[in-house]
């Protein structure tokens, strides 16, 4: 698991942090993380925290990439068994990542969504 925390892991971002919005708003962002159609939590919480406004860029980024991904599976379930095996397989690794991402938080690292983490900065 450190391997890909590491892999992942935005140094510059995470160097950014103030150890004590960290702290505070870990367990808010870990939630906001498994719950991801709440990415504005953070940034209503605290919106000068560089620490709130990079878990609410990667949460929404989350979110758009899980509502993607459940499209794509939902279309692919029309095919008889093999949309089913895909749909699960996808929903696992969809979780798989909100996992990661959460022990990232709790880790106190500034993980980045592969591949889409860099797309969205919103906030």
């Amino acid at each position: 698991m450190d391997q890909i925390l590491e892999k992942y892991n935005d140094v510059s971002a995470q160097n950014s942090f103030e150890e004590k919005d960290s702290k505070e708003y870990m367990g808010l962002v870990a939630v906001c993380y498994f719950f991801s159609f709440l990415f504005f939590v953070p940034i209503v919480k605290d919106s000068a925290s560089n620490y709130t406004r990079f878990h609410a860029n990667q949460i929404l980024t989350l979110f758009i990439a899980e509502v993607i991904v459940g499209v794509v599976a939902k279309i692919l379930g029309f095919i008889p068994i093999l949309g089913i095996i895909l749909g699960a397989a996808i929903g696992l690794a969809v979780l798989a990542v909100v996992i990661v991402l959460i022990v990232g938080v709790t880790r106190g690292y500034a993980v980045r969504l592969p591949f889409i983490g860099e797309l969205i900065k919103l906030f």
